[in-house]
């Protein structure tokens, strides 16, 4: 049997628990100050050298130097984007998977430039079914996956979106259930069998300038939320990524 601690020692306990939390209060207002700034300059830097290639020869001697500025610079702002979501405060709520995707859809095609020959299906078997999550959270889930399947297509392909319920059990780290599951399929390159357990690593990328944190950041998304992202892949013929999420019922009377 334990001793009860003092009054003093509780008093202790609670003066050091405020320091600290005062103290990760003070640590994320800086932090929130410097991602602003350091976001102002990432955009001067993306202006200015997107600028200069503008008006820069190809055959100039500077020209590659200028591309890998901007290239680099782009790349440090999507890593800044995929941090970024995980330093705010969520906001949760009952949210269809529906909505979100065709919101996220409709940015998509803005980044798709038509040369690119990107063609986009998309088929949800029920508009009711509905997530309990942080809603800018899972639009940053689904982006991810769905840039990264535009960009394994270097020479067009189709990009097939589906939502459906799922029962049952999804994967070993999910227990029997009822989940909205969303598969996002590629008729990329594919993954190699070799590769395929690494690309949620954190920094692991297959990309020239990737991150290797945009999966990771999904992966993780989907594990907060109760959920897990399958893959299944074969070279040469496409990836499909498959996104579990509870799906929410209303409490039973």
């Amino acid at each position: 049997m334990t001793d009860k601690p003092t009054y003093e020692e509780l008093k202790k306990r609670l003066i050091d628990i405020t320091f600290i939390k005062n103290k990760l209060e003070m640590e994320k207002s800086l932090l929130g100050g410097v991602e602003h700034d350091l976001g102002n300059l990432l955009l001067s830097l993306i202006g200015h050298s997107e600028l200069a290639l503008e008006f820069t020869e190809k055959s100039h001697p500077s020209y590659e130097h200028i591309r890998s500025i901007y290239d680099s610079t782009d790349c440090l702002r999507g890593l800044i984007q995929n941090l970024r979501g995980f330093g705010k405060r969520s906001y949760c709520g009952n949210y269809s998977i529906d909505d979100i995707l065709k919101e996220d859809i409709e940015n998509l095609k803005k980044t798709i430039h038509p040369h690119e020959k990107i063609l986009i299906s998309y088929e949800c078997s029920d508009d009711k079914l509905e997530v309990y999550c942080d809603r800018t959270q899972i639009l940053s889930l689904y982006i991810n996956l769905m840039v990264n399947a535009v960009e394994s297509m270097s020479h067009g392909g189709n990009l097939n979106i589906r939502i459906k319920r799922f029962e049952g059990k999804p994967s070993e780290s999910l227990t029997e259930g009822s989940y909205v599951l969303t598969e996002i399929e590629d008729t990329g390159k594919g993954i190699p069998q070799s590769i395929i357990d690494r690309i949620f690593d954190p920094f692991f990328s297959t990309k020239e300038k990737g991150t290797g944190l945009g999966l990771r950041v999904s992966k993780t998304i989907a594990e907060v939320h109760k959920g897990d992202i399958l893959v299944k892949s074969e070279v040469g013929k496409g990836s499909v990524f498959s996104v579990y999420l509870p799906l929410y019922q209303e409490p039973q009377n």
